[in-house]
């Protein structure tokens, strides 16, 4: 049960940094993409590798 969770989990970050990259791709701001995924503006930063 513990694995599907965590492969659950896994799925749903990788969905998340998907969209972010698709979003910043289109021209959203980090800040909106932040909000759009549910997840810190400093973390989808990192992901789409851009300095703060």
């Amino acid at each position: 049960m513990e694995e599907r969770k965590i492969g659950e989990q896994d799925g749903e970050l990788k969905k998340a940094r998907e969209a972010a990259g698709n979003l910043h791709e289109m021209g959203f701001d980090t800040d909106k993409i932040a909000q759009a995924v549910g997840y810190a503006v400093e973390t989808v930063t990192g992901w789409l590798g851009i300095e703060s």
